[in-house]
């Protein structure tokens, strides 16, 4: 059954001009961790989902978290009738589809980063793809662990950085491991073998595949097992067909259309095989369009404001931070509102500037206390591109915008996700 009163509460969680507010506090990507480990009884579950979410039974042998990255609420609203999963939840009684939002920046980072470890993007630090590292004086891709735009991964390693010293340490697989229950995580192999893998999913099997219908088998082999556990599968696939060919291209409807059909097989697959088991399809964020040719690069067509930008040691401007559908700069002090105010009029009708101060009066990073970690990389001002726009900077076969579709910032297609939740009794 569709959960109208999350669809009415996202609809009308509205910010500025074009731009939705996240709701961090309810029906929100920051509270599905919470929500897994209340469902397995675990101690200190934290903050958790409304409970018309998760519907009238609230307790579970198993819970198995099908994740596909950029699978917003457009696309779920498009393809739904492709998926006799999707089909059934929202007719049946005992499963509820609801709308959440993301949280911002609505990045896989981000969120991805709050799945493994329960913190929201406040607590934990991790922002986006390229951020600002203190200890290094450079911004870096966590994901990836190396300095923005290097080719090779993994590099920070080499310079004697260790993972512990910048990403987050705490993660849900321990806390469910304190609770005497198991927990599996699949993903492709290079992302099981990353550096950032290596820390975040160290309390949990990590289990690899090549292709999602093999993924699926060996996930219907573990619920086999007679045991209290959760299993957390990712599936990237879509999210890069949207970015390379756009969200709206022939490429990407065949990659989801093909997705939701193997999921099909896999529930029909499973019936009779499991029980006790909660299935529950979500992303991570949505996408929207981008058109590479108005692109503004703000250290081309925006160079009075270069000398009021924080430098690295090297002399270097902390630039580029965030994406280009929500830069994050890094400004002099007593100089944040003069650029805002440059900003605000060069990109008048193509993105909005808000200060950090803004955004956190506003609630849009949540309701907690920013941590310290957060507080020293998130930076001075956001830019937020509204639709098919983008602001970014530009140094040649290092930084442009030259992918057809993004995310990252707080539009309707960018921040909608759905949560469809299906018992398997």
């Amino acid at each position: 059954m569709l959960n109208t009163n999350s669809i009415d509460a996202v609809n009308n969680s509205l910010f500025s001009k074009r731009f939705m507010k996240p709701l961090n506090d309810t029906y929100c990507f920051e509270n599905i961790p919470g929500t897994v480990k209340y469902l397995l009884g675990a101690e200190n579950a934290g903050k958790a989902l409304p409970k018309d979410v998760i519907g009238s039974k609230n307790s579970y042998n198993k819970v198995v978290v099908l994740l596909i990255d950029g699978f917003g609420w457009k696309f779920f609203e498009k393809y739904k009738e492709h998926s006799r999963f999707i089909s059934d939840a929202i007719e049946r009684k005992d499963a509820v589809v609801s709308k959440l939002t993301t949280q911002f920046p609505t990045s896989t980072t981000s969120n991805i980063t709050t799945m493994h470890t329960g913190m929201s993007v406040s607590q934990s630090g991790i922002l986006e793809w390229f951020q600002y590292e203190p200890l290094i004086d450079d911004a870096y891709t966590p994901f990836l662990f190396n300095r923005a735009g290097e080719v090779n991964t993994d590099t920070l390693v080499n310079e004697g950085i260790k993972p512990e010293d910048i990403l987050p340490r705490r993660s849900v697989y321990e806390d469910l491991k304190n609770n005497q229950i198991n927990s599996y995580s699949f993903h492709y192999e290079y992302i099981n073998e990353s550096t950032y893998s290596s820390l975040i999913s160290k309390d949990t099997e990590q289990i690899h595949y090549e292709v999602l219908s093999e993924g699926l088998e060996v996930l219907r082999q573990k619920l086999k097992q007679n045991e209290k556990a959760y299993y957390y599968f990712y599936y990237p696939d879509f999210d890069k067909y949207c970015h390379k060919n756009g969200p709206d291209s022939e490429e990407a409807e065949t990659e989801i259309i093909k997705t939701l059909n193997d999921l099909d097989v896999f529930f029909e697959t499973i019936q009779g095989e499991v029980s006790d088991t909660l299935f529950i399809l979500t992303a991570d964020h949505g996408l929207t369009s981008v058109v590479p040719e108005r692109a503004i690069y703000l250290n081309k067509e925006c160079p009075e404001i270069l000398e009021h930008l924080k430098t690295k040691s090297n002399g270097d401007y902390i630039a580029p931070c965030g994406g280009f559908r929500n830069m994050f700069l890094h400004v002099k002090e007593g100089k944040v509102n003069d650029v805002k105010e440059v900003l605000s009029k060069q990109l008048h009708g193509k993105a909005e500037v808000f200060t950090i101060p803004e955004l956190l009066d506003e609630g849009i990073f949540g309701s907690n206390e920013p941590s310290p970690d957060f507080l020293r990389r998130v930076g001075d001002l956001v830019i937020l591109s509204y639709k098919d726009e983008a602001v970014w900077w530009y140094e040649e076969e290092k930084f442009s915008v030259n992918i057809l579709g993004q995310h990252g910032g707080l539009t309707k297609e960018e921040i909608e996700i759905p949560f469809v939740v299906s018992p398997f009794k």
